[in-house]
């Protein structure tokens, strides 16, 4: 097992997967995730998609912003549906991945040993806050669709880690976060969230601004925008009739000028990022 970066406490390695002594300080994060694999896969679980694709769904425009022989901080890698992709794309760079779930790590390592990856990922067991890594420690943090079932606070928090682990110059990629608060979704979300805000499991949605706030440690901060959304398919927990219809209507989006509704923050899936931390002589 290579070891990339800076990895803080007492240790022991169980089936290459990286685990405390003591149990984690907030069990809260990985008896959630834990359960849910049990009652769905881990692929459903993480991906919402078919478990004969584990990859499939994958945002592939972020290979631009991956740079070869980096050291990444995967937080919240699931089972590994953004990093292994990465591992075998980019053969020198590597990847440390965090998750609070055994299970979702379990499933990490099997894939990373039928690709004869182990030896450029590290898989550790434990939360987004705090890191178990040093300061400045890695060259780029990726995370996909993991903060947005945090709290607000939570959220702010981990996003500091983040920070702190990069190295000067360093570069925070954000997939499927920053769920748009401006969509007829949007709305749904925020009126649960207004409900349960301390929960965590709702999804929570931010407005372009408050993406941007959130960010504001950060420099040269971009937003994508990869989907719009016009109609949801859902109401809270329950299905919408028409759903081929709604699907239609939402596919149809795909032609629309994505850079214009980016500039309003209207209907917008979410809010992808890519941002740095400043140099030490910026």
């Amino acid at each position: 097992m290579v070891f990339i970066a800076g990895l803080t406490g007492d240790w022991v390695i169980k089936n290459g997967i990286h685990t405390r002594n003591e149990a984690l300080a907030d069990q809260r994060a990985a008896d959630t995730w834990n359960t849910l694999v049990e009652q769905h896969g881990e692929v459903f679980t993480a991906a919402a998609t078919d478990k004969n694709n584990p990859f499939g769904k994958y945002p592939e425009w972020i290979f631009t912003h991956i740079e070869e022989g980096s050291s990444i901080l995967d937080a919240g890698c699931g089972y590994g549906r953004i990093a292994i992709p990465i591992l075998e794309k980019h053969s020198k760079t590597k990847i440390i991945g965090v998750d609070a779930s055994q299970n979702m790590l379990n499933r990490f390592h099997v894939e990373l040993e039928k690709r004869s990856l182990s030896e450029r990922c590290r898989l550790v067991n434990d939360n987004l806050y705090p890191l178990p890594l040093d300061d400045s420690s890695v060259d780029c943090v990726v995370t996909c669709a993991v903060l947005l079932h945090n709290p607000y606070r939570d959220v702010r928090k981990i996003l500091d880690e983040f920070f702190r682990v990069l190295k000067p110059g360093g570069k925070i990629i954000v997939i499927s976060a920053f769920v748009n608060a401006l969509t007829l979704d949007g709305i749904q979300n925020r009126l649960y969230v207004a409900l349960k805000s301390e929960s965590n499991g709702p999804v929570h949605p931010y407005t372009k601004w408050g993406c941007l706030s959130a960010l504001v440690k950060f420099e040269d901060v971009q937003l994508f925008a990869h989907q719009l959304i016009l109609l949801p398919r859902r109401f809270l927990k329950f299905n919408l009739p028409f759903q081929g219809l709604i699907r239609r209507c939402n596919i149809a989006t795909r032609n629309w000028n994505l850079t214009w509704w980016l500039r309003l923050g209207l209907f917008v899936q979410h809010f992808d990022v890519v941002a740095r931390k400043a140099k030490e002589d910026d």
